[in-house]
């Protein structure tokens, strides 16, 4: 296989990209959704819904959620949006249900059983609507799990009616397709209001400045701070506001007295003009365009790569010209980073090559133990398949070995025909002496397998015992007289040709001051011998 690295790097190439577009038809997904021991249940009830309506929403979902089993306490909080970034509201409403620790919880408590069981028990409220959300996998980026859209109006209009038209149409698609659960939004363009138009020639004609007009307007019907007082050791703020009595009809307005510059008390009704109307609770904007929210879960057996891709199919159907969509919170980051992981791919196997280059030092080398590890085990007897037990192969360009280290390489052309005729001569040249650099000249296919010393403890010394029915499987022979600088390792070298590893071996039993051993003439029980 080394012999062959064209076709193997070929082959190695084809296994790459069979893999990358295996990678690419997997389902995507970003985060998992994790049990971090809380849901969140939003409720949401009908425009223009007291505070007080909402706080006996609260009050049932608090006791449905206190009787299923697996809730430790639940939290509520009324008069926010927690999927407006907990915008004040009165129709909205957000519990913190916190679940007991999970070495407690028994059977069925698991996080999918228990949203289950929360949509089933909150079903029977018909006042509001109520969707139960996991926590975001990242703290701080979105307000939910699952996908978060934001619809937007980008021809320059603020036709809010247009964008609840819009986004109610994508909700009502998004219901029907069996990959989304849970898909809600919390925009409402028809909520009934007040609007409060001010004649500015007749606040000039009676001296009142416009700013009076609408400071007077918030501190009578919101509150306005004025300054702060110590008691009993504590510091207290002062609001003022009007009493309820005096703000509960839109009549009330008018009677709201405005002070001049000549300090006269006007009623708010000789300045302005109230008419009903409706619009948003909420006026949003994203990038700013104005924009509507979308958010949903994906549903059971589905991925949030999945989920996104069936809401961007529904919102290129559903979005009329001037319209369009954009991501946040994490399926912003999703969308963002997601595609990233084939240039991840790619650098991990640029990795793999350059290690190899180091660990081969040559990068043909490199090339070709990369396509064969990728691919095809090595054959028995080159050292791929042994890397279960901890050893290493190297395929150096040039190798020689001496009697105590590696020695210099020798043979710049190791592909000449008078190679044997060389190494004989060098073996009859150098075979007396005990101290030179003996030298035998390398070829393509000539490896060092290095492997633990004999005094090695720990997972060194299981190798080493591992390391004879590797060796007695694949016709290895040793040389424990040979060992690398340093007495680090000891090392074997294995040759292909029978002639040069019988020069070796003689050349090394002279050093040693051994017998020559026999010569083997049977070519074919050499190889069996050696390979």
């Amino acid at each position: 296989m080394v012999a062959r690295s064209a076709p193997m790097c070929l082959l190695a190439l084809i296994v790459i990209g069979a893999a990358g577009y295996g990678l690419s038809r997997v389902p995507t997904g970003f985060l998992p959704i994790e049990d971090q021991g809380y849901v969140l249940a939003i409720a949401q009830l009908p425009d223009g819904a007291s505070l007080e309506r909402t706080k006996r929403v609260m009050d049932q979902v608090s006791a449905i959620a206190g009787k299923v089993p697996g809730v430790d306490n639940v939290v509520g909080i009324s008069g926010v949006s927690a999927l407006d970034n907990m915008a004040i509201l009165a129709n909205g409403a957000v519990a913190y249900i916190v679940l007991k620790d999970w070495s407690v919880r028994g059977p069925g408590e698991d996080l999918r059983s228990l949203i289950m069981a929360f949509n089933k028990g909150f079903s029977a409220i018909e006042e509001a609507r109520i969707v139960v959300y996991p926590p975001p996998p990242i703290q701080g980026i979105g307000n939910a799990a699952g996908f978060t859209m934001q619809v937007q109006l980008r021809d320059g209009s603020f036709d809010l009616s247009k964008l609840q038209t819009i986004t109610n149409t994508i909700v009502k698609d998004a219901e029907s397709q069996s990959g989304l659960q849970r898909v809600t939004t919390t925009y409402r363009a028809t909520v009934p209001q007040l609007k409060v138009a001010v004649d500015r020639i007749k606040a000039d004609t009676l001296q009142v400045t416009i700013d009076d007009v609408f400071s007077t307007l918030s501190a009578y019907l919101g509150s306005s701070y004025v300054g702060q007082f110590n008691k009993f050791g504590h510091v207290f703020q002062v609001y003022v506001q009007a009493d309820s009595q005096y703000r509960l009809r839109a009549q009330d307005i008018e009677l709201l007295p405005v002070r001049n510059k000549q300090g006269e008390m006007i009623p708010l009704g000789t300045l302005v003009q109230i008419t009903p109307i409706v619009g948003p609770s909420l006026l949003s904007l994203y990038n700013l365009y104005p924009s509507s929210l979308v958010q949903g879960l994906p549903a059971t057996g589905f991925s949030s790569g999945e989920a996104m891709s069936l809401m961007e199919q529904i919102a290129d159907k559903v979005l009329p010209r001037g319209a369009g969509y954009d991501w946040t919170a994490m399926s912003y980051q999703e969308k963002l980073l997601g595609n990233q992981i084939y240039y991840i791919f790619a650098l991990a196997m640029l990795l793999v090559y350059l290690v190899l280059g180091g660990q081969y030092e040559s990068w043909v080398l490199a090339d070709r133990g990369a396509a064969r590890g990728a691919v095809i085990p090595g054959r028995a007897g080159h050292g791929a398949h042994g890397a279960g037990y901890g050893q290493q192969s190297l395929y150096p360009s040039r190798l020689g070995t001496s009697d105590r280290a590696l020695g210099e390489e020798c043979d710049p052309d190791r592909r000449s025909g008078t190679r044997a005729a060389d190494i004989r001569r060098q073996a009859d040249r150098r075979g007396g002496g005990g101290s030179g650099a003996r030298a035998v000249p390398a070829h393509s296919d000539d490896f060092v397998r290095v492997h633990s010393r004999g005094g090695a403890t720990g997972a060194g010394n299981r190798r080493r015992r591992q390391r004879a029915q590797v060796d007695r499987h694949c016709g290895v022979q040793w040389d424990a007289h040979l060992d690398l600088p340093c007495r680090a390792v000891r090392a074997v070298v294995l040759c292909r040709d029978p002639p040069v590893r019988g020069m070796a071996r003689r050349a090394q039993g002279k050093s040693r001051g051994e017998a020559r051993p026999r010569r083997v003439k049977d070519r074919a029980r050499s190889r069996r011998l050696f390979q």
